[in-house]
């Protein structure tokens, strides 16, 4: 572990600490996992879920690496005082707009279905503009054409996207994977 000391927010006090990434153990991590998981269940239901351990292990690694990406921060594991006040940050709007505000884009466009090869029409077209916004900023996660037919090229952008973020990889949009794409579009 890195023995650099980091301040940031944490819970809305100054934490004072090591930067956490993998192998670390403590208190510390068991917040951390503990943060993740509320966010998880109130405002980014794509990230891996975790069990609090106080463990920083391989899953912890990869959850932390999905929120930063989701928040907007460089996604390189690595809890640092950056990602401790995101995460501070966002639970405190969580808990301030209650979990119903905090859900974020994409909930009440989601159309209720698993989208797949084959279906048509306006959620289909929505996806793939979302898609589209996103690629514009990762040019591996190559959008597909706007045309409301969930063909092969948006079958093939979706499991980029699904790769990419440690969602299975099935190449059909399913809640999570709508949820995470109506996400990064609105940030891009």
């Amino acid at each position: 572990m890195d023995e650099k000391k980091q301040t940031g927010m944490l819970a809305g006090k100054v934490f004072e600490g090591n930067l956490l990434s993998l192998g670390a153990v403590g208190k510390e991590v068991f917040w951390v996992q503990q943060a993740l998981e509320k966010l998880r269940c109130g405002r980014y239901p794509e990230l891996l879920p975790l069990e609090p351990d106080g463990h920083f292990d391989r899953r912890t690694h990869t959850a932390v690496e999905q929120y930063q990406s989701l928040a907007g921060l460089p996604a390189d594991g690595i809890v640092d005082a950056a990602c401790h006040a995101a995460l501070s940050r966002d639970l405190w709007m969580l808990e301030r707009n209650g979990a119903q505000a905090a859900r974020g884009p994409g909930v009440d466009d989601w159309p209720r279905c698993t989208l797949h090869p084959g279906c048509r029409g306006a959620a289909v077209e929505l996806l793939q503009q979302r898609l589209g916004r996103i690629a514009e900023q990762d040019a591996e996660l190559k959008g597909p054409p706007v045309d409301g037919c969930y063909e092969e090229t948006t079958e093939q952008a979706v499991r980029r996207l699904q790769k990419k973020f440690g969602l299975r990889e099935d190449g059909a949009a399913d809640r999570e994977t709508w949820l995470l794409a109506a996400r990064l579009a609105e940030r891009r």
